[in-house]
């Protein structure tokens, strides 16, 4: 009896596995590969095989029909004593630095060169299992914005010994130099050149260290021009919005309409992201140069003498003037000092202005405003203006403003051993506790803005 063998159908899911290639845009890109193989190996020591292919400027895996192939040798060795590095208010040690070989081999040539890359680690600690050692990394890696350095490239990476094949052993963020690995962008770059004469390393057009996910100025304004010169055709090509027009323009605009929307669209988000990056790179340039962005606060708060009327009466005595008020003056007092205990809960004094805290809670200052709007019947609202000022000019001005909400609790406590009564006694040891907090508060904001300065000293 013969048997039917069915033959099974092909899983296009493991094909497209199998068709997925690993491409590089940067060497940067293979030492952290590196990096992560040789780190923790018993004998510290990592190998990686790659070629050049200048078809679609990448560094793909060891191909030997390709015109350049590239090995990476790597070693890591204790260094003593070790060396620090505070970045963003948290401390990389360095006890290992990575001694890296290149070869770049082609049919006729080799060129070989040797780099020493300091690594900086930082612990990773409060975690149970992989999934949540992962995530702990990637949440600090955000929450201390260690993604966007322009100095430093920060990278989790956890690694298993014998003992721990089915777990991580131990959890780290690894900080590297982009001073060191823009060394080895720009070596590689020029070799690249120098033995594939027509290849253009990706590297060189774009970002030299990518990891970090930036975009070169080059590249920035590339974009920028593009964005520019779309935009500019779409507005030509829109319909008139003139009366007469829309009846003739009625049949092709229904039809264009649409993408029209949609490359507008389209245009508007890559405009976004632009805007975005540019204030990245401006906040960056600004720190650079000894500046501090503070977020000062704008709002004109109306008196009881709004709509008032005077009125002048003569008596015996002389000449007496009257006021005739539309407002309450003791509501209207009552909520002009709610709104700067407000204030004092979200902001802190430049001198004459009002700047917010890292911390403020806009929602309590927006509500506070729509209060005082209903109260004396008007519209206004508060407004934040983002500005630049000397680093220095706002730490003094805020020491300063301590030392006088200090001062201001001295006044409270010298004044509550004087007072008798229950009542004044509450108030007053409630006011107490709010200079306390704010205290507390504006000390933290003063620590903040001396760790920027002493991160960009280093």
């Amino acid at each position: 009896m013969a048997l039917a063998v069915k033959t099974p159908e092909p899983d296009t899911e493991v094909e497209e596995k199998t068709e997925k290639k690993i491409e590089y845009s940067s060497i940067t890109d293979c030492i952290r590969s590196l990096i992560t193989t040789a780190y923790h190996l018993w004998d510290r020591v990592g190998e990686k095989h790659y070629s050049y292919d200048p078809s679609v400027n990448k560094i793909v895996p060891y191909n030997r029909y390709l015109p350049l192939g590239i090995h990476l040798k790597g070693v890591v060795e204790r260094i003593d004593p070790p060396q620090i590095k505070n970045v963003q208010g948290l401390e990389f040690i360095s006890e290992n630095v990575l001694k890296l070989t290149i070869d770049l081999t082609t049919e006729d040539e080799v060129v070989s060169q040797e780099f020493e890359i300091p690594i900086y680690e930082m612990n990773i600690g409060g975690w149970r299992h992989n999934k949540q050692a992962w995530a702990i990394a990637i949440n600090t890696i955000k929450k201390y914005k260690l993604d966007s350095l322009t100095d430093y490239i920060v990278f989790p990476h956890g690694y298993k010994t014998r003992r721990t094949k089915e777990s991580i052993a131990k959890m780290l963020l690894i900080l590297l130099d982009k001073k060191d690995l823009q060394k080895i962008e720009e070596w590689f770059r020029e070799n690249v050149k120098k033995l594939v004469p027509t290849a253009v390393p990706t590297s060189a057009s774009a970002t030299p260290v990518t990891s970090s996910g930036e975009i070169s100025d080059e590249e920035l304004k590339k974009r920028i021009e593009e964005a520019l010169e779309e935009k500019t055709v779409l507005e030509v090509s829109l319909p008139s919005p003139a009366p007469q027009a829309q009846q003739v323009t009625a049949v092709a605009s229904q039809t264009q309409a649409p993408a029209v929307s949609e490359d507008f669209e389209k245009l508007r988000r890559e405009v976004e992201e632009l805007r975005e990056i540019i204030e990245k790179r401006f906040d960056e340039w600004a720190r650079r140069q000894g500046l501090e962005k503070v977020r000062l606060i704008v709002f004109k708060i109306p008196t009881e003498y709004l709509g008032s009327k005077t009125v002048y009466e003569e008596t015996p005595e002389g000449i007496v003037e009257k006021k005739i008020l539309k407002i309450d003056p003791s509501k209207a007092r009552s909520i002009r000092k709610k709104f700067y205990d407000v204030l004092h809960r979200n902001a802190y004094k430049i001198y004459d202005m009002w700047a917010l805290r890292s911390d403020a809670d806009l929602d309590e200052i927006n509500k506070v405003a729509e209060e005082i709007n209903r109260t004396f019947g008007v519209e206004r609202s508060v407004t934040i203006v983002d500005t630049y000022m000397p680093r220095d000019y706002v730490v003094n001005a805020l020491k300063e403003y301590i030392n006088e909400r200090k001062m201001r609790y001295k006044e409270v406590e010298d004044k509550l051993t004087k007072i008798e009564t229950a009542r004044e006694k509450r108030e007053l040891m409630r006011e107490l506790e709010e200079l306390e907090r704010e205290i507390n508060a504006l000390e933290q904001e003063l620590k903040k803005l001396e760790k920027t300065e002493i991160t960009l000293r280093l």
